[in-house]
């Protein structure tokens, strides 16, 4: 019978502490990429066009919402109507900010925000209040800044730009929501 030579060969520490050392790098590279990765998505520049897609990342049950107080400098995020101390405060606007809506009678009207009480039991001018429901719908705004329009669609993800109040009321004509054609609707 052949004798089967047993080789038992033991790692070393020294080989240990290497394997242990190069696992512990890559373990320290990874977790601080992961980190790098998620703040990176919580951090993201809100600005005018990306602000539906920040609210509607954040968690919430009910809703999200960007308002801005009186004068328009600093806004502030509210989770279901809370304000989020885990967000910073962001600043929006540089000049003033005219919001409109639309009349019974289909044109762009100008109009105000009713105050907002504080916990002081005080009232605060707002100018500005943008809000995303849980299923990703949005307030429908009209914002008019430097010049320029912006319409913010409750099911739209970015906003859309327009240079003049007339063109923002031809984007609401009914001629471009409801069709006057008989071809329009030949199916």
């Amino acid at each position: 019978m052949p004798l089967v030579k047993s080789s038992k060969h033991a790692f070393t520490i020294f080989e240990l502490l290497i394997v242990i050392t190069l696992i512990s790098i890559l373990y320290g590279v990874f977790v601080q990429k992961l980190n790098h990765a998620f703040r990176g998505e919580q951090n993201q520049v809100v600005t005018l066009d990306t602000l539906k897609e920040v609210l509607t990342k954040l968690p919430k049950e009910k809703s999200a919402e960007l308002i801005c107080k009186q004068p328009c400098g600093e806004c502030t995020f509210y989770i279901d109507g809370i304000p989020s101390e885990e967000l910073e405060t962001v600043t929006l606007f540089k000049s003033e900010v005219h919001l409109y809506r639309l009349d019974s009678f289909g044109q762009l009207v100008q109009y105000e925000l009713a105050p907002m009480r504080s916990d002081h039991g005080t009232y605060d001018d707002l100018c500005f209040k943008y809000r995303v429901f849980e299923n990703g719908a949005s307030d429908h705004l009209v914002l008019e800044i430097d010049d320029a329009f912006m319409i913010y669609e409750p099911l739209k993800q970015a906003p859309i730009h327009l240079a003049t109040l007339a063109e923002a009321n031809k984007h609401y004509a009914n001629e471009t929501l409801l069709p006057m054609e008989k071809s329009d609707y030949n199916f």
